[in-house]
């Protein structure tokens, strides 16, 4: 009698220490479903935050100065970059950046068009004016 009841003790022993480490494992997977969840809100985020500057400007007409400007800044943050037109006396290419020969010229208009990559993150700006 006394084999029986000690058996059955350390059954219900193992019974409650799977139980717990169930419950533990259930915890942790949750806890690493929270952290990847959090990670995709993060980029998320930073990818609307890097986006803006760009957006800003999209479907307005815009004036030249500021297209070069937005030009600039896509070749410094390393984005594909595209000018048509770029044939147009006014504007040169020098040291890496754009620039206006007549301060007239920059009270033109100008249009800007964007390309994303599949996350939804500006990967190539396009002027024309």
């Amino acid at each position: 009698m006394e084999n029986a009841s000690k058996a059955l003790l350390m059954a219900g022993g193992m019974m409650i220490a799977i139980a717990v480490i169930s419950v533990a494992l259930y915890f942790y997977s949750s806890a690493r479903g929270f952290a990847n969840t959090s990670e995709d809100i993060l980029s998320s985020s930073q990818i609307q935050s890097f986006n803006r500057f760009y957006t800003a400007y999209e479907k307005t007409n815009i004036r030249v100065v500021d297209a070069l400007n937005i030009l600039n800044r896509a070749i410094e943050d390393g984005l594909d970059t595209d000018m048509i037109n770029s044939s147009n006396s006014n504007i040169k290419f020098q040291d890496g950046h754009y620039t206006v020969t007549d301060p007239q010229y920059y009270l033109n208009s100008a249009s800007l068009t964007l390309g994303y990559d599949v996350e939804g993150k500006v990967n190539k700006v396009t002027i024309g004016g």
